[in-house]
């Protein structure tokens, strides 16, 4: 059975109408041509540019890699793990603005907003040119406005514009932690998607009497992405950000990984659960973590994506991306052994409990942990929100970008089958031509 299938995604393409340009960028990756016009002294982006915020190898192993349901003889990581080792796969890409060249004032302010409300405020240094941006919401629709503070702190603008993001995973950059990311994206087969920007997993703030979360990570994780709960797997004691957040930590919640760990720790399982559950209905962002973030976190993770309905394939790529920091010991399909590994975890779920499917099974389990249908279902409909079918997302991956130019030109080629043919025609006039590109376009860049 074919463990590796997807398209070959190792090149990037900007398509134009007539003309694919391929592009193989190891940061954000703009998929539309910035255009500036002067509008009095403020410089305005006329295009929506388009970002995607994973960084190249993820992007390449997200879209390239699906595995079959049942197979854990192989992995398919470690192609991936030898590429541009000399930069940390952890981390995401970041939006980059370039700012006009300019000596003048005491530094410059570029604030974030989405849907109105502003998310971020970043300073630079005056002269700086590119100007990066960090820690967005992957699918996400971004306005910004970028001023420049004079010496005597009065603030005059110099651009805006609007740009979108693209990916799934979402890495987080917290300075001096590994192996942070969001647990939402991950689509389900209902047609849901696990929503963003609530739970978090990730490796530990603190290691034995050693804080290694710096005071800008602390600032970036408290006062940008507004955490409200920690939980910690360690047997650490305390935590830099314990006094203003809910923190958990000791014999209630630390949690052992794999498959041991669920049968003789479910009381630690379910109080942890049960946290995340009373956290998100207070409307809190929460932080799980370990040591690295691997094993007790990997497990955790395991548990609260497969109550959602994360698929086989997903589950395992979940687990299998904390390889992207650390290397030496290989958390993967092939390295993991019975006994101990990701893959005595399925076993363990799907021998030992009933159901038609691995989701049922591990619902199975958790109520076998003591935990109530009650929290599983409030935890299901806090963190899974429905997909906006776009007539424009052809390939229907939840994106509209290249890869659905692509396909109209595939059905315009008569390569493609009837199905895809008719979603082909976007703009719904009973034929496939370049009406249907430009449709395709005008929604990428936020027109349509």
């Amino acid at each position: 059975m074919l463990r590796y299938l997807g398209y070959n995604m190792h090149k990037r393409y900007i398509v134009s109408l007539l003309l694919f340009v391929p592009l193989w960028n190891m940061g954000a990756i703009p998929t539309a041509t910035n255009v500036l016009t002067a509008e009095a002294n403020v410089e305005t982006d006329d295009i929506v540019e388009n970002y995607n915020i994973e960084n190249g190898v993820t992007a390449a192993f997200m879209n390239e890699v699906v595995y079959p349901d049942d197979d854990y003889s192989f992995t398919k990581i470690t192609d991936y793990m030898a590429i541009a080792t000399s930069y940390r796969k952890d981390l995401p890409s970041p939006v980059i603005i370039k700012a006009p060249a300019t000596n003048d004032g005491k530094s410059l302010l570029l604030e974030t907003h989405c849907n109105g409300k502003l998310v971020r405020s970043d300073h630079f240094p005056v002269g700086q040119r590119a100007l990066e941006i960090w820690n967005l919401i992957p699918q996400t629709r971004y306005t910004y406005k970028l001023y420049l503070i004079a010496s005597n702190d009065e603030k005059s603008e110099l651009r805006q514009g609007t740009f979108k993001t693209e990916g799934q995973v979402r890495m987080m950059n917290i300075d001096g932690m590994y192996n942070i990311r969001d647990i939402g994206g991950w689509k389900l087969a209902n047609g849901q998607r696990v929503k963003y920007d609530k739970i978090f997993r990730g490796g530990e703030l603190l290691m034995g009497n050693q804080i290694v979360i710096t005071e800008a990570g602390i600032h970036e994780l408290l006062d940008f992405q507004h955490l409200g709960v920690e939980i910690d797997f360690g047997d650490y004691p305390g935590s830099p950000v314990s006094d203003r957040l809910d923190y958990y930590n000791g014999d209630e919640y630390q949690i052992v990984g794999y498959a041991g760990a669920l049968n003789s720790k479910k009381e630690q399982y379910k109080n942890c659960f049960e946290k995340v559950v009373a956290g998100l209905r207070q409307g809190k962002k929460i932080l799980f973590h370990c040591n690295k973030g691997a094993d007790r976190t990997g497990t955790f993770a395991f548990l609260l994506e497969g109550l959602l309905g994360v698929s086989e394939s997903d589950l395992a790529k979940d687990y299998e991306l904390t390889n992207f920091v650390y290397s030496g010991r290989y958390r993967n399909l092939e390295s993991s052994d019975h006994k101990n590994g990701y893959k005595g975890v399925i076993y363990y779920v799907k021998n030992m409990f009933n159901g038609n499917t691995l989701h049922e099974k591990i619902e199975q389990m958790a109520l076998g942990m003591g935990i109530a249908q009650e929290e599983i279902n409030d935890f299901r409909e806090l963190m899974t929100e429905p997909v906006v079918v776009v007539p424009a997302d052809i390939n229907n991956d939840g994106l509209v970008n290249s890869g659905d130019v692509m396909a109209v030109y595939n059905a315009m080629a008569g390569n493609a089958t009837e199905t895809m043919k008719a979603k082909a025609d976007v703009n719904g006039d009973g034929q496939v031509d370049s009406g249907d590109i430009m449709a395709v376009y005008k929604t990428m860049a936020g027109n349509m």
